[in-house]
């Protein structure tokens, strides 16, 4: 059997942002940087990123997953429906918090929403870039890498991250062991 992966680049863009960013030193000099991010729906998290740490404000599932993804990229499509599937059965135990890397329209996104059946939440480029690119440094991932990019928190600890295409069942298997944890 022969399987075939195709990549997306991730995407550059001079854009300002909304977000909010603000640093301070905790008394292990791990640096904590503090963003809010704005859902497709306007509902504003509080996420703290400190080394490979992931907390945010008012979310109670114990394991979040965030994918870093744009429109175009067929595997990025492919994984951010089946992790709403996966949501669906695990509601109290999984949140899924999906960075949309490029900018588009309100109308363009409604409509791949609605086309590709995702009902958890998209998080705007514009409005989430420099928690994206905090994330990217906080795991030395590089700025070219291929898209998706995954990365599993369990009780706020960094579990594990996957680069690119990756078989949904490879991602779903860490998922099952954050939540058995």
């Amino acid at each position: 059997m022969l399987s075939t992966f195709t990549a997306c680049e991730k995407k550059e863009s001079a854009i300002e942002t909304n977000t909010t960013f603000s640093k301070s030193e905790t008394n292990t000099k791990s640096e904590t940087n503090t963003f809010t991010l704005v859902n497709k729906q306007g509902v504003e998290y509080k996420a703290s990123l400190t080394d490979k740490k992931l907390s945010f404000t008012g979310i109670r599932q114990p394991t979040i997953i965030v994918t870093i993804f744009n429109t175009s990229c067929l595997p990025c499509i492919a994984q951010i429906t089946s992790l709403s599937k996966i949501q669906k059965k695990y509601p109290s135990k999984l949140f899924i918090v999906n960075l949309l890397l490029e900018d588009i329209s309100e109308n363009k996104l409604n409509h791949f929403l609605q086309k590709h059946a995702i009902k958890h939440s998209i998080f705007n480029y514009t409005k989430n870039i420099k928690f994206t690119d905090t994330l990217f440094n906080l795991l030395n991932v590089d700025e070219d890498t291929s898209l998706p990019l995954t990365i599993i928190y369990k009780n706020e600890n960094y579990f594990n991250h996957f680069e690119g295409p990756v078989p949904i069942e490879m991602i779903s298997h860490d998922i099952q062991q954050s939540l058995k944890e």
